[in-house]
């Protein structure tokens, strides 16, 4: 931001590289300083414009790589056709979903695609935070904060689906499963051209016989697409609500059963149904009768829509409709606005500057609870940080000596007694010790003055493991990303928040 103006527009571009599909969105955001002129600057989004949406094109693969000619091309087409040039992109996001993350050259493309496209914050989206984008980009965040219920967005695409749990304006759990419309691929005619392996244990307990090079009819197709869709409620629901109970075959669809014991979903009252197959479920159009309207992109997806929605009719299920599907987990923009950290700061020697910190929003502390309750909650949290933002929980994945970088923001605490700060100090470095030991740095991001205390205090708890960097007076939310640079006159910290916004 320059200094003098209150306010400026920038332009933000969102690239979203999917199992099927990659599309791509620039916005135009008019940020407005809200503080005062005797405040440390404090900046917002007061109004986004959605100034060009790319076509959906369908993911480019050579021998199942992503092929990177081919979508550094088109990315640079549809930068000639908005009529922009990554010299006028001053914030944004790029990130690869689905099955995409998992390609070899998903992480080193992901950086070249967002150097050569302007300021960009860059994510390899595992399915849990996917999840969360994906019902921040549907609208469930927000519809969950204004209803006070629980809303569940499952983000449907052409590998998965990335169910987010939203309660007051937070996701408390997400869940993926293999339940996506390219699952199977096929012709018009019926010959089925790619079963994937993660469904073939699922088609089997169900005793579909399904083999690539044989043809099916849509009657076939239409069983398996109505038991899939069953399947995926199931999950979705636990056994509550379901006549027959539980569908056991659903835990071969779950990602991640190997690596952790699931925890049963929370009870939800509303459903909204994202990403490709949420295009197709919300339409007005018919359901497909035949193979010939079943396989128009070449695989089930459409019909699997349809049977999503008749399943939902038939279980007594409540939809909401999403303000976004196809589009819902591109990232619109990265709102970056810089802030000066206080004077009271702890940061260890050797790590700054850090770009790109992902920030995890501890919940706030409110007159219903006290610190122990509060406190309490912490698990679940932390939890969810490691899945989320780096990997597995407790440990480093075999093979994977990366560094891990993960952000803690605490909120403002009143009150704070010298028993209560200490009880917090233990508990923050009990959680880590649980859940995050493959994380290498460690940012806690304070909104009042105790950053240089906790710092010290914690790094007697954890003794020396991960590198710890405490800041305060800083204000961020859950799913920001800061940068942190070098102190300035050896106190003061420049510090880059960036809100995704959607």
């Amino acid at each position: 931001m320059r200094s003098g103006r209150r306010e400026e527009w920038l332009t933000s571009v969102g690239i979203d590289v999917g199992t099927s599909t990659t599309k791509m969105i620039v916005s135009r955001l008019r940020i407005a300083r809200m503080s005062s002129t005797f405040a440390l600057p404090r900046y917002a989004i007061v109004e986004r414009l959605i100034q060009y949406e790319s076509p959906v094109i369908t993911t480019p693969l050579i021998q199942d790589q992503i092929d990177e000619l081919a979508i550094g091309e088109w990315v640079r087409e549809q930068y000639l056709v908005a009529n922009i040039s990554p010299q006028d992109v001053m914030s944004g996001a790029v990130i690869f979903t689905g099955e995409s993350a998992g390609k070899s050259n998903a992480a080193p493309f992901l950086q070249q695609i967002a150097e050569d496209s302007g300021a960009f914050v860059v994510a390899t989206a595992g399915s849990d935070l996917e999840a969360v984008l994906a019902a921040k980009g549907s609208g469930a965040e927000a519809y969950s904060r204004e209803s006070k219920d629980i809303i569940v967005n499952v983000d449907i695409g052409g590998g998965t689906a990335n169910a987010a749990y939203c309660y007051r304006g937070n996701v408390i759990h997400t869940v993926t499963y293999h339940v996506g419309g390219r699952l199977i691929r096929l012709e018009p005619d019926g010959c089925v051209t790619y079963v994937a392996p993660a469904l073939e244990p699922w088609l089997r307990m169900n005793s579909f016989h399904l083999r690539e090079g044989e043809r099916c009819t849509y009657d076939d197709l239409r069983a398996i697409a109505a038991a899939l869709s069953r399947s995926l409620l199931s999950g979705l629901s636990g056994a509550q609500g379901l006549p027959n109970g539980r569908d056991p075959a659903v835990e071969l669809l779950r990602i991640g059963r190997e690596k952790s014991r699931h925890k049963a979903p929370p009870i939800y009252t509303r459903l909204m149904v994202s990403g490709g197959i949420g295009q197709w479920f919300y339409a007005k159009e018919a359901s497909p009768r035949s193979l010939h309207e079943v396989t128009v992109h070449g695989d089930m997806g459409p019909l699997l829509a349809s049977a999503l929605r008749e399943s939902c009719d038939q279980m007594g299920i409540i939809t909401a409709v999403p303000s976004q599907t196809v589009r819902a987990t591109v990232l619109g923009a990265g709102m970056q606005s810089t802030e000066v950290s206080g004077s009271t700061v702890y940061v260890e020697d050797d790590i700054l500057p850090l770009r790109n910190v992902p920030i995890i929003q501890l919940p706030p502390l409110d007159r219903t609870r006290t610190y122990e309750q509060w406190m309490a909650t912490f698990g679940t949290f932390f939890e969810q940080a490691a899945k989320w933002y780096g990997g597995p929980s407790g440990s480093i994945a075999s093979g994977e000596q990366r560094s891990q970088e993960m952000g803690i923001a605490l909120p403002a605490l009143q009150h704070l007694s010298y028993k209560a700060f200490d009880k917090l100090a233990e508990q923050l470095a009990a959680q880590f010790r649980t859940h995050c030991l493959h994380v290498e740095t460690l940012v806690l991001v304070c909104e009042q003055d105790m950053a240089k205390a906790l710092g010290h205090r914690l790094r007697l708890l954890l003794q020396g493991h991960p590198k710890l960097v405490c800041i305060d007076q800083i204000r961020v939310t859950h799913g920001d990303y800061v940068d942190i640079g070098l102190p300035v006159q050896d106190r003061a910290i420049p510090v880059m928040v960036k809100t995704l916004a959607f």
